[in-house]
């Protein structure tokens, strides 16, 4: 949360470069939460993708002993 300055005229520049800031830090922000999400997405993918594999693992052990 942060103040807006409703009139121009009275911006002082330090005011300026806070705004700034904090809308870079806000997209930082926003682009390390769409990271997490898509990391956690692979991760749950992964363990689909794991758990198959453990599947077709024991399927092929299976028919080597028969």
């Amino acid at each position: 949360m942060y103040f807006k300055c409703t009139r121009p005229f009275l911006r002082d520049p330090c005011l300026i470069e806070l705004e700034a800031s904090l809308k870079r830090i806000e997209e930082a922000n926003r682009d390390l939460s769409n990271a997490k999400r898509d990391l956690e997405f692979n991760e749950n993918e992964n363990v689909v993708k794991l758990k198959e594999l453990e599947k077709n693992l024991k399927t092929y052990r299976l028919e080597r002993k028969t």
